[in-house]
C-alpha cells in the first residue's frame, strides 16, 4: 500500500487478506514505514502509527492495540514485522496538533512481538529519531535492511535469516547515523524458536560451473540447480 493507498481501513484489509491465507508453515514479512508515536507516557504507553488519511477529528489512527490484534489472526510460525517509523523515535507533530508526541515505547514494540515465532525490527529506540538523509533515496535504517537482503548479512549458507539480518543492521545503522552525527540504534524484539530464513542469498560467485540435465536436454548452471532445491523446500507447493 503506497502514499495515498495506506489509509486505515486498506491497511486494516491488507491485514485481514494475510491472516485468511497463511498457514502455520508459511512466512509471514510485514513492513510499515511511516510516522509513528506515544500519546502516552513511558509508564502507560499509547502508542500509534499514522495512516495516509489521518483525521484529528475522527482520531484514525492505528493504535498499537489493534495492529497488535490483527497480527495475532496470522497463524503463522514465522512472522516477521518491520517498523521504520519516521519519528519512531522522536517526537511526531501534526499540523492539527500542538502536542510533541515521544516515540514508540519498547514496552509497546514487545507487545507486538508476542506469539510463537514472532519478530519485530524497529529502526530506533524511543528515544531517538528515525533518520533519512538527502543523498539516500530511503531512510538509514530501510537502506541497510534492503542491502541487508541483498546479501550482504553474513550467513553461514545460502540463506538470510532473521539474526544475520538484524546483526547487519545493529552495526551498520549506528555507523551510518554516527557519520553523519547524529544516533540511531535498531530494536530487536523476538519470541523465537528458529532463526528462520527470510530470503535467498545471492552474488559473489566467480567462474559458475555449468553441469548437464539428461532428462530434458538442458543445460543448467550448478547453483540455479542448488537454489530450485532450495525453494523447493521453503515453497513446496509452489510460489
Amino acid at each position: 500500500l503506497l502514499n495515498s493507498e495506506a489509509t486505515l481501513s486498506n491497511i486494516r484489509s491488507a491485514m485481514q487478506n494475510i491472516a485468511s491465507k497463511a498457514k502455520h508453515d508459511d512466512t509471514v514479512f510485514i513492513y510499515f514505514t511511516v510516522h509513528g508515536g506515544n500519546k502516552g507516557n513511558t509508564t502507560n504507553p499509547n502508542c500509534f502509527l499514522l495512516p495516509f488519511d489521518f483525521n484529528a477529528s475522527v482520531d484514525n489512527l492505528l493504535y498499537e492495540q489493534e495492529l497488535s490484534n490483527l497480527l495475532s489472526t496470522i497463524n503463522s510460525d514465522r512472522l516477521l514485522t518491520v517498523i521504520d517509523a519516521c519519528h519512531s523515535g522522536g517526537a511526531a507533530r501534526f499540523k492539527s496538533s500542538a502536542i510533541n508526541y515521544s516515540g514508540i515505547a519498547e514496552e509497546s514494540l514487545e507487545r507486538l512481538s508476542k506469539g510463537k515465532g514472532r519478530v519485530l525490527f524497529a529502526s530506533s529506540r524511543d528515544s531517538e529519531v528515525s533518520w533519512a538523509f538527502g543523498n539516500d533515496q530511503n531512510s538509514v535504517f530501510t537502506k541497510h535492511l534492503i542491502l541487508a537482503l541483498k546479501g550482504c548479512a553474513n550467513s553461514s549458507d545460502d540463506l538470510i535469516r532473521v539474526f544475520d539480518i538484524f546483526d547487519y543492521l545493529e552495526k551498520n545503522v549506528s555507523k551510518d547515523a554516527e557519520s553523519n552525527g547524529k544516533v540511531q540504534h535498531p530494536i530487536f524484539k523476538a519470541n523465537l524458536e528458529n532463526n528462520f530464513p527470510v530470503a535467498l542469498k545471492l552474488g559473489g560467485v566467480k567462474g559458475v560451473r555449468i553441469s548437464s540435465n539428461l532428462d530434458n536436454n538442458t543445460i543448467t548452471p550448478d547453483r540455479d540447480k542448488k537454489l530450485e532445491d532450495i525453494l523447493a523446500i521453503l515453497y513446496p507447493e509452489g510460489p
